[in-house]
């Protein structure tokens, strides 16, 4: 079984590719901007971010792209539950 990883970032995909494939010994495979895909609903400045990146590493792939959250709110991460935890 081959397991590539996707990871979303928030405006900042190209620069943490750029330094992987510096530092992880990559190479970049794809890169496409929002610019060239392009969508009304997102804001001008967004035209240079990242709609898709691929970085091979190896036999191992790395995917991401920036993802917005206008219009809707921030990832928040789950927080621990209070109180036992019972089985069904």
């Amino acid at each position: 079984m081959r397991l590539d990883i996707y990871l979303n970032y928030l405006g900042n995909c190209e620069q943490a590719f750029r330094f992987y494939e510096q530092h992880l010994g990559g190479r970049i495979t794809g890169i496409v901007s929002h610019g060239e895909r392009p969508n009304p609903s997102l804001p001008a400045d967004w035209q240079e971010k990242l709609v898709h990146a691929r970085l091979e590493i190896g036999t191992r792939v790395l995917m991401g792209a920036d993802i917005s959250c206008f219009g809707r709110p921030r990832y928040q991460a789950p927080q621990p539950r209070r109180g036992r935890l019972t089985s069904a």
